[in-house]
């Protein structure tokens, strides 16, 4: 016999038997809600220095390339203090023995590692953590040919606290109440 999977409304039914309740509590879409927002470009930051806090970290899996082979991946995703807006932004380190220089110098950033010293990677309880980065400006072309600019993390600062004489405490307060973040 065939099992056979239907979408109907909010549940999904394996052979007429209700097999999951989908909560969309969260503003999550239902495959077929009405859209109405156009795409929107973000806003580039200036090249600079800046403040960071880490919101999240996901892991995830980088399938390979031809320079280099498939590895685990970090997803780290932080909030820059720009002096303005707080602004989003995402970077990726992929776990692999020809980047294991990104690797020391993101957990020598959040101040658990030392240079010259061995480190046993924890990527545990860095929610929150302070770091200092490079946001640099990348151009590519997407399918269409079309070129886009976008704002990514190009380097990881050592750890100091002098970096943080006024840290923001809005952005823990925000964390905290999963409120006042602008996405």
């Amino acid at each position: 016999s065939q099992n056979i999977l239907k979408y109907e409304g909010p549940k999904y039914l394996l052979n007429g038997k209700v097999k999951k309740e989908m909560d969309y509590s969260n503003n999550g879409f239902r495959w077929n809600d009405s859209i109405e927002k156009d795409s929107e470009d973000r806003a580039l930051i200036p090249e600079g220095f800046y403040n960071a806090r880490i919101l999240w970290i996901e892991k995830g899996e980088f399938a390979g390339s031809a320079k280099l082979s498939a590895c685990p991946k970090a997803i780290i995703t932080m909030m820059l203090d720009t002096g303005e807006t707080p602004t989003p932004i995402t970077t990726t380190i992929l776990l692999h023995r020809r980047l294991e220089w990104k690797i020391k110098e993101f957990f020598c950033a959040v101040g658990r590692a030392k240079h010259g010293e061995p480190y046993q990677m924890c990527w545990d309880g860095l929610e929150g953590a302070r770091l200092r980065v490079h946001v640099g400006q990348r151009s590519y072309n997407d399918k269409f040919g079309e070129e886009h600019i976008v704002n990514e993390v190009d380097k990881f600062v050592d750890y100091f606290e002098g970096n943080f004489p006024d840290d923001p405490g809005w952005l823990l307060d925000a964390m905290a109440a999963d409120e006042g973040l602008p996405f």
